[in-house]
């Protein structure tokens, strides 16, 4: 029965019938798997039949003859899964903030694993590298451009700094953009 067109089994299945009987088991080949939900099968690739049970953002690859599938994140997303034997694709920035500082937010191009960060409002890059982003409050780092002698300070989420002078100082400068803090003396 098996010999003559494959028992009517699917190109990628083996046919298979117990002796005596006109029964045929149609069985997909290594690397393939049935995508017919009813008694039929019918053998596609293991890679084609829902990516191979890898997630959407994966890709789905097997050996020839293998159904041992392996699933590989897309450029843009990540292994979330600390198990080796699952893979759990996310967006790379959902994923620890892309390795983003926590004050940061994080981007990248479609389809790239190219990470940008980018200091929240409110914070600054204090590292000179041009590859890393360490965000620290805009008034800590070099007292957020106000004077020596004066006092940073700045509303929440805003990169607007007011500069206040400290107590026994006065602003010399009368521009209104501008504080340049000096001593006061008093002369008794």
């Amino acid at each position: 029965i098996c010999e003559y067109q494959n028992g009517g089994c699917d190109n990628n299945a083996t046919c298979s019938h117990p002796s005596n009987s006109n029964t045929v088991t149609c069985t997909c080949k290594p690397g393939y798997t049935d995508s017919d939900a009813s008694s039929n099968v019918v053998c596609i690739d293991i890679c084609e039949y829902q990516n191979g049970g890898c997630g959407n953002n994966a890709t789905c690859a097997h050996e020839p003859n293998s159904n041992a599938v392996t699933c590989a994140c897309k450029p843009g997303y990540t292994d979330s899964d600390p198990s080796p034997t699952k893979v759990v694709c996310i967006d790379i920035c959902e994923y620890q903030n892309g390795g983003c500082d926590n004050n940061a937010t994080c981007s990248h191009p479609s389809n790239s694993n190219a990470v940008n960060c980018t200091c929240k409002p409110g914070y600054t890059d204090s590292d000179p590298s041009p590859t890393k982003v360490v965000c620290i409050d805009i008034c800590e780092y070099q007292n957020g451009g106000c004077d020596n002698n004066a006092t940073c300070s700045h509303t929440s989420n805003s990169n607007a700094v007011n500069c206040t002078c400290k107590p026994g100082y006065a602003d010399s400068d009368p521009s209104p953009t501008k504080v340049v803090c000096i001593g006061v003396y008093f002369a008794y």
